[in-house]
């Protein structure tokens, strides 16, 4: 059954978050993308430390809730994603974070 998720910049969320605010450099996606596991979405900026958010599920892209160079905090709304939600089991951690 098709769902929407909204993806918030929290630890529940992402799965290894940067800590504290971070800077939304970029976004890598637009929306109505279809993307698959892995797919970058943004680059951060946290503590002069570059990452980049990536997906783990396949999803089209919705809204985009946050402007680049928007500093981020704990539970801001970063985007709207659609998915299969079969794919997403319950307590799932949306993204992941990787250092540059």
């Amino acid at each position: 059954m098709p769902l929407y998720c909204d993806i918030r910049f929290e630890p529940t969320h992402i799965a290894s978050s940067p800590r504290g605010p971070t800077l939304l450099v970029r976004w890598l996606v637009n929306p109505g993308q279809i993307i698959e596991p892995g797919t970058p979405l943004a680059r951060l900026s946290a503590a002069g430390a570059v990452s980049e958010l990536r997906i783990r599920f396949r999803c089209q892209v919705g809204d985009l809730a946050v402007n680049p160079g928007t500093l981020v905090t704990s539970g801001d709304a970063l985007l709207r994603v659609h998915a299969d939600g079969e794919e997403i089991p319950e307590g799932y951690r949306y993204c992941t974070t990787h250092m540059l």
